[in-house]
């Protein structure tokens, strides 16, 4: 679902299988209001629809309004973001995300393991897990890479406008590419305004985030000269899978 300033819609992702607002189907993108019921994928969601800001307004300074990914099916999640069908059918034979991902593991499947981590929790979270595991790799990365990070990490620590804004511009600078780029636009898709400021308020997508933090844990894994990828992967998956556990627990919460 996307919302705008002006209203929300849903577009079916896939036609495999019907998109329902209010039990109807629908073939194209279609608008929702707060109360109306869509069912995708096996999953049923109630729109409720708070007040959006105006394409004039910035969003405030604030750490409260993180965006939280849909609780979806683990077949939805995999149809939404586009798996091949044998994972597809993975996912249709088990009901949480957890298994599925120690399913995936079983089959060396760690790339799609990683994707279907990377949105499972809220934004906040998945920057975090990002930037933990890239560290842990200890990388030697040019400056402009480093303020990207840098930015990141800081937004991390506070998320909010200002540092959502510095890791868009350190972001851009090395064009949203390398471990740096990629967490900072991580960091910069996570919630408010994905227009520069000054330009009417654009939602982003609730999927940059994810797929941003899968990117640079990908490079961090497959990083030049380096050897053992997928114990990397593997090791990436273990970190993420004790905080899915809660035996590792962001520093904001302790």
């Amino acid at each position: 679902m996307t919302n705008t300033p002006t209203g929300s819609h849903v577009t079916p992702l896939t036609t495999a299988a019907k998109t329902l607002v209010n039990q109807l189907p629908i073939e194209a993108t279609s608008p929702v209001r707060d109360g109306d019921m869509i069912a995708a994928g096996g999953t049923v969601f109630h729109v409720s629809r708070p007040e959006e800001p105006t394409a004039e307004e910035e969003p405030s300074d604030a750490a409260d309004d993180l965006v939280q990914p849909a609780v979806l099916t683990p077949l939805a999640l995999c149809q939404r973001l586009e798996f091949d069908e044998d994972v597809q059918q993975l996912a249709a034979e088990t009901d949480d995300h957890e298994t599925l991902i120690e399913l995936l593991v079983a089959e060396q499947k760690f790339i799609e393991a990683l994707r279907v981590r990377a949105h499972g929790w809220a934004n906040r979270v998945t920057v975090w897990w990002g930037v933990q595991c890239v560290q842990q790799t200890k990388p030697q990365l040019p400056d402009a890479q480093q303020q990207a990070l840098a930015a990141a990490v800081d937004w991390v620590a506070e998320p909010g406008e200002s540092l959502r804004r510095r890791a868009e511009s350190c972001g851009e600078a090395v064009d949203y590419g390398g471990l740096g780029g990629c967490l900072a636009l991580g960091a910069f898709g996570s919630e408010g305004s994905f227009a520069p400021v000054g330009i009417p308020y654009l939602e982003a997508d609730d999927r940059v985030t994810g797929q941003a933090v899968a990117a640079a844990l990908l490079l961090a894994a497959y990083q030049p000269g380096s050897r053992g990828a997928e114990e990397r992967l593997a090791g990436f998956l273990a970190t993420g899978q004790q905080i899915a556990s809660g035996k590792v627990v962001p520093p904001w919460e302790t």
